[in-house]
């Protein structure tokens, strides 16, 4: 199996598109309209910007989800071997991914995620973009 191939197995199982992609949609539309609405902008719009925001949400929670996976992966070993099934069928358990493919993994994401910003989104959007990030690092050292 390639490296490619676990990561989309692994994406697949831990982060189904088919769910998660309408969930980054709907989490960034209802703010992106939100705002609009209260800006008192008719009609509503979207666009390439609503698209890539879109995106960034998808990218951003499915970063959360491999740095949460590589932080936890001691528990989750340990939660499987009690027999816990929440954690036994888990690729990074199972062994169908390995840490380093994860990092890998993540820094394809970063990339897309920083650069799809950087090239359709402007410097306000890339910049708003990177500050989430860098919170979202920081979550994860406390």
């Amino acid at each position: 199996m390639t490296r490619i191939t676990r990561a989309a197995g692994y994406v697949r199982a831990m982060f189904p598109p088919s769910r998660m992609l309408p969930v980054a949609s709907a989490l960034f539309l209802s703010l992106y309209l939100g705002f609009q609405a209260l800006a008192h902008v008719t009609p509503l719009q979207l666009g390439v910007r609503a698209a890539l925001g879109c995106l960034t949400t998808a990218l951003w929670m499915l970063l959360v989800r491999i740095e949460d996976d590589v932080s936890d992966l001691d528990h989750d070993i340990e939660f499987a071997a009690r027999g816990d099934g929440r954690y036994t069928d888990r690729p990074t358990v199972t062994g169908d991914i390995t840490v380093a493919e994860l990092r890998g993994l993540s820094l394809v994401v970063l990339a897309t995620l920083l650069l799809s910003n950087a090239v359709w989104g402007g410097p306000a959007m890339l910049l708003t973009c990177m500050i989430g990030l860098g919170v979202t690092w920081l979550g994860f050292q406390w």
